[in-house]
C-alpha cells in the first residue's frame, strides 16, 4: 500500500504538468501571449526605466547564480527590451555578478555528494583545463560543447583564480551575446514591419548554428584524441 501511495505521489505532479500543457496548447495562443507580455514589459520599462534595468540585472544574475538553464532566454529578452549596447552591457554585468554568486554557492552550499557527482562528469575537462585554463575556458564559453551551467562550476574543481575566471568568461561570452541580441532585435524589427531586420536575424541565427557545428567538431576531435591516448 505504501509503495502504491509513493508511486502515485511521484506520478501525480507529472500528470498535472501534462494536463496543464495540454490545456495551454488548446486554449492559449503562444504568439499572442508572448506579444502581450512583451508589450506589458515595454510599458513597465518606459515608466520605471532604471528600476526595470536594475530588476533585470538582479534577475539575470540570480539565474546564473542558481545555475538555472534560462540564461539564453534572458539574453534574448535583453535584446528585445534594450538597444544593442545597453543589452550587451546588461548581459555582461549580469553574468559577472552571477558568476561570483555561483562560485560562492558551489563552494559553500553544495553537498559533498553533489560535488563528487559533478566532479566525475567534468573530470576530463578539468584535466584539460589544468593544462591550458584560459584557452579551454574561452573554447567552452564560445562553443556549446558543455552546458554553460556546468562550465560555471569549473572553479570548484580546478585551480583557477575567481577573478580570472569571471573576467575571461565575460569576454568570451561577448560573441554569443551579440548573436542572441541580433536574433532578438531582428525578430522585434520583423514584428514592427522592418524588412531589413531579416538580415540581422539571419546573421544571428547563422552565428549560433556555426558555433554549434564548431562545438560538435571540436568535441568529436577531442574524443578521438582521448581514445588514442
Amino acid at each position: 500500500m505504501n509503495n502504491i501511495v509513493t508511486s502515485l505521489g511521484k506520478i501525480f505532479p507529472l500528470f498535472i504538468v501534462i494536463i496543464l500543457l495540454i490545456l495551454g496548447a488548446v486554449f492559449i495562443d503562444p504568439l499572442k501571449l508572448s506579444r502581450y507580455l512583451f508589450e506589458e514589459l515595454v510599458v513597465i520599462k518606459e515608466g520605471y526605466f532604471y528600476l526595470f534595468v536594475l530588476g533585470f540585472v538582479v534577475t539575470y544574475a540570480l539565474i546564473v547564480t542558481c545555475a538555472l538553464p534560462l540564461a539564453t532566454m534572458a539574453s534574448l529578452l535583453a535584446g528585445f527590451m534594450f538597444d544593442f549596447w545597453l543589452a550587451l552591457a546588461v548581459i555582461l554585468l549580469s553574468v559577472g555578478l552571477g558568476l561570483v554568486g555561483n562560485m560562492y554557492w558551489a563552494r559553500c552550499l553544495m553537498s559533498q555528494k553533489q560535488t563528487e557527482r559533478l566532479q566525475q562528469y567534468m573530470m576530463k575537462w578539468a584535466n584539460v583545463f589544468s593544462n591550458a585554463p584560459i584557452r579551454t575556458l574561452i573554447i567552452l564559453r564560445l562553443l556549446p560543447i558543455v552546458p554553460f551551467v556546468l562550465v560555471n562550476l569549473l572553479p570548484t574543481f580546478v585551480p583557477i583564480k575567481g577573478w580570472i575566471f569571471v573576467m575571461v568568461s565575460m569576454l568570451a561570452i561577448i560573441p554569443g551575446a551579440v548573436a542572441l541580441i541580433l536574433v532578438a532585435q531582428g525578430v522585434e524589427g520583423i514584428w514592427a514591419g522592418q524588412q531589413d531586420s531579416l538580415l540581422w536575424l539571419g546573421v544571428g541565427v547563422a552565428f549560433v548554428i556555426l558555433c554549434q557545428q564548431l562545438g560538435q567538431g571540436i568535441m568529436k576531435k577531442w574524443d578521438k584524441t582521448h581514445e588514442k591516448s
